[in-house]
């Protein structure tokens, strides 16, 4: 999802190593919650940050179409 969004290779592999330091740090510092609410927080970081990118993929993969309605052919994308 993070290379549809427009990142390179490297750059999705150092966001995805940094979101994974930062939920490990929020785990440590909220272990007092509880497991339970733990799971809970830690799951809720995941879907807002799941939720945030794929709002971006769906927003730049909208503005980057560019489709003519060509009558007799189903589908056909601009070329240039």
């Amino acid at each position: 999802m993070m290379l549809r969004a427009g990142f390179s290779h490297r750059q999705a592999t150092l966001y995805i190593s940094l979101f994974n330091i930062f939920i490990i740090c929020v785990a440590f510092l909220l272990d007092s919650l509880g497991i339970l609410l733990l799971g809970f927080v830690l799951l809720s970081l995941c879907i807002a940050a799941t939720s945030i990118l794929s709002m971006y993929v769906r927003k730049k993969s909208n503005s980057v179409k560019n489709i003519i309605d060509v009558t007799g052919v189903p589908e056909m994308t601009k070329v240039g």
